[in-house]
């Protein structure tokens, strides 16, 4: 149970990093005058590449398969895509919740929903055979 609070801690802190980095990124090019679809497409592509080797080298301490790997994160980010959209919508505009009130839910429930798949399925070592010596 101790290593999977440090394990959760660790993809948490990741997390925090990379939302840092998004933060840090699209406002300083919007201040130096990118547009809008810019500063957010650009911050976004640098928090997550943030987020996939921290990931690797922080949350998980796995060896990189890249190959493997990164096309596993890009359908990893599409369900987190998926999953903060639909939950934005329902809280806000079924639920009728202020729009602040669906942010912090959703910013709480989607990484909780996204740390298993990253565990068991994005960031899961294969167990190489090695030949046995004849």
């Amino acid at each position: 149970m101790l290593q999977f609070i440090i394990e959760f801690t660790r993809y948490g802190l990741t997390g925090i990093l990379s939302l840092v980095v998004y933060l840090g990124c699209s406002n300083l090019l919007h201040v130096l005058g990118s547009p809008i679809w810019f500063a957010t497409g650009a911050a976004w592509t640098v928090s997550a590449l943030v987020s996939y080797f921290g990931h690797i080298h922080f949350s998980y301490k796995v060896t990189a398969e890249h190959k493997k790997m990164s096309y596993r994160f890009m359908i990893m980010l599409a369900f987190h895509f998926l999953l903060t959209a639909g939950i934005t919508y329902v809280l806000s505009s079924v639920i009728k919740l202020p729009y602040l009130t669906t942010t912090v839910i959703t910013v709480m429930i989607t990484p909780i929903a996204s740390f298993p798949i990253g565990k068991y399925y994005v960031f899961k070592e294969v167990k190489h055979s090695t030949p046995s010596a004849e």
